[in-house]
């Protein structure tokens, strides 16, 4: 298995991106039906795309040069999965946004800091976002806890904020429509 941040080039599509997880939604499975899991990857542009392993393949050192300074994560530790969250308490599923909420600012931020927490629930919403009918309750729960984020600690992250906004239209562009909740 590919480590997350793993920079790859699509072999036949050619694009070029990191990998940032793995999907067991077989209904954005690309033409291999046959596997359990595809891999995520965070294309330059922010959209996400989906790919089993064998369509993927590492970037070479001398290709990687003009990736590295659009796939930084924020921080050095960045959470790398849904998982690492569950760990530390946090999971939509069976829990109030009030534990929810304290699960990520007891726990999650003070280790990886509100930049890295926004991020990872913004991929979460990214990589749910064309099938809002089935991901309606992660995807509305991820948006409000999001909002309370942004609202408590990030009113005066510039950066931050910009990202937020160009990941509205992303999340427009690949099926959800962002609520002010």
């Amino acid at each position: 298995m590919l480590e997350n941040f793993t920079p790859v080039r699509h072999k036949q599509l050619k694009y070029e991106g990191r990998i940032i997880g793995i999907t067991k939604i077989k209904k954005i499975f690309t033409h291999i039906m046959n596997c359990d899991w595809q891999y995520r990857i965070e294309c330059p542009d922010r959209n996400i795309r989906i790919a089993p392993e064998e369509d993927l393949e590492i970037l070479p050192s001398e290709d990687r040069k003009s990736l590295f300074f659009l796939l930084q994560p924020f921080e050095e530790e960045m959470p790398e999965s849904e998982s690492f969250l569950m760990k530390l308490g946090y999971r939509i599923t069976g829990k109030s946004q009030t534990e929810r909420l304290n699960a990520l600012i007891n726990e999650a931020i003070p280790r990886h800091g509100v930049d890295a927490v926004v991020e990872i629930l913004l991929s979460f919403m990214l990589a749910r976002a064309g099938d809002e009918e089935t991901y309606w309750n992660c995807l509305y729960g991820w948006n409000r806890d999001v909002n309370y984020l942004m609202e408590r600690y990030a009113k005066d992250n510039a950066q931050l904020q910009a990202r937020l906004k160009r990941m509205k239209k992303i999340l427009r562009n690949n099926g959800y429509d962002w609520k002010d909740v």
